[in-house]
């Protein structure tokens, strides 16, 4: 498969929340899609430009497999969020590819390629994170207390996994500092 397009769209989810979504087409017209937002905004700029990057490096090379992709776009790479977010953006759009290409669900083409057993799902989890983000309204109350209750809600909707990302919305000294450390762990 070979990589003959690309784009990156943005659309609003709420407030100032976007996410950014990246479409690859091969040569064959086989589209393939992923989510590829950091909630850090402020290196919204240096994710886009890595994402280029990646395009780039694989710009005119027959791919064949996950780990071929893996190896071309992790080589000599800085682990940086911005690098790590691309590459992972650009590899999960490239596997869509690959499973549209063997004609298989992306559920049965991840666990075979992980020489995992068949399933016939793929378990979901409720991100309490983002609705805690700021809406419409304005800021949201990203408290402790205020997790727990967002956690117990998912759990009523019948969600066993949760993804809460404690770490997100601090203010740049607050990371500075490292006080999000233990702010974060309380959540």
């Amino acid at each position: 498969m070979k990589i003959k397009s690309y784009s990156i769209y943005s659309f609003p989810v709420r407030a100032k929340t976007d996410w950014l979504i990246l479409e690859l087409i091969s040569e064959n017209k086989t589209t393939g899609y992923s989510e590829i937002t950091m909630s850090n905004y402020e290196e919204r700029a240096s994710l886009i430009s890595n994402i280029k990057n990646c395009m780039i490096n694989l710009s005119g090379i027959e791919l064949k497999n996950d780990l071929q992709v893996k190896m071309i776009l992790e080589d000599g790479k800085e682990n940086t969020l911005a690098n790590n977010t691309s590459i992972s953006g650009v590899r999960s759009a490239c596997s869509d590819i690959f499973s549209k290409l063997q004609e298989l669900p992306m559920n049965i083409y991840l666990n075979k390629n992980m020489n995992k057993k068949k399933s016939d799902s793929v378990e979901l989890y409720a991100n309490i994170n983002r609705s805690l983000l700021p809406n419409d309204e304005g800021p949201v109350d990203r408290s402790p207390s205020s997790f727990l209750m967002m956690a117990k809600r998912a759990k009523e909707a019948g969600f066993k996994n949760l993804k809460c990302a404690p770490f997100d919305g601090f203010d740049q000294e607050v990371y500075e500092n490292k006080k999000f450390i233990n702010l974060g762990l309380e959540k």
